[in-house]
């Protein structure tokens, strides 16, 4: 039924379940996997005038830094359940976009992903990923908690 399994993942405990759950599946189905793991934009309130270089290299090496030990942890487990997997970082300031992008551009035909990761106020300001997938998508999303 499925052959391409898109998989966004932010580290946060809902996305690991999401990302075990697609590749159990992926083995049943004998899909393909593609991990992505969009990096933030610099925050707005950082902008500042006297904001140095270094600033925006530590920012983007941190980020870069971490997204690829959020890939290669679901590179990891579906090397060991035997399922291809291509691995696809972005940096967008709207995550949810470049998710439906990769879906389209990638072809899948499923998207499994975590029910939230960012937590308090900052999901209160910048809303739920996953709710945006959800309304602006077209494909079929299966989501965790």
């Amino acid at each position: 039924m499925f052959k391409h399994i898109l998989i966004p993942t932010d580290g946060s405990d809902a996305s690991a379940r999401a990302v075990t759950a697609a590749i159990t599946i992926a083995v049943e189905q004998g899909a393909a996997v593609s991990a992505i793991h969009v990096m933030s934009d610099m925050p707005v309130y950082a902008y500042q005038g006297e904001i140095l270089a270094d600033t925006f290299e530590q920012f983007n090496s941190a980020t870069e830094s971490y997204a690829k030990t959020c890939l290669d942890e679901v590179a990891r487990q579906a090397l060991a359940a035997g399922v291809q997997c291509h691995q696809i970082c972005v940096r967008s300031a709207e995550p949810y976009r470049a998710i439906l992008d990769a879906a389209e551009s990638g072809d899948c035909d499923l998207i499994v992903m975590g029910s939230h990761g960012k937590k308090g106020i900052q999901r209160l300001i910048l809303g739920s990923e996953t709710q945006k997938v959800l309304t602006h998508g077209n494909r079929p999303v299966l989501v965790f908690r």
